[in-house]
């Protein structure tokens, strides 16, 4: 017979499954938690910001306030492997969308 552990059964999502690895390795030597942040997940919040803030028609100074705010790293952090994720690179994406 094959059984199947109970935590493979109770995570239906796989992201969610893996979110929650991430997280609960995310807890320093007195159990206190530490936020889990990359520069992946900074540059994809301050872009959907972005784009929810061009959709209701906002002034450029406010999306990009908007995005500065939804902004969870340092403000001039890089992408380690060289990817253009910064904060700037997200602000260049936003106004080639207005401008289409």
């Amino acid at each position: 017979m094959f059984l199947i552990p109970h935590s493979i059964l109770s995570n239906t999502c796989e992201r969610k499954f893996a979110l929650k690895k991430l997280q609960q390795a995310s807890v320093d030597s007195t159990g206190e938690f530490i936020p889990y942040t990359n520069i992946d997940l900074a540059f994809g919040k301050a872009i959907e910001t972005g784009v929810q803030s061009v959709f209701l028609q906002k002034t450029k100074q406010e999306i990009f306030f908007d995005m500065f705010l939804a902004w969870d790293m340092p403000l001039m952090a890089a992408h380690p492997k060289g990817n253009p994720k910064s904060f700037t690179d997200a602000v260049i994406a936003i106004e080639k969308i207005q401008t289409n």
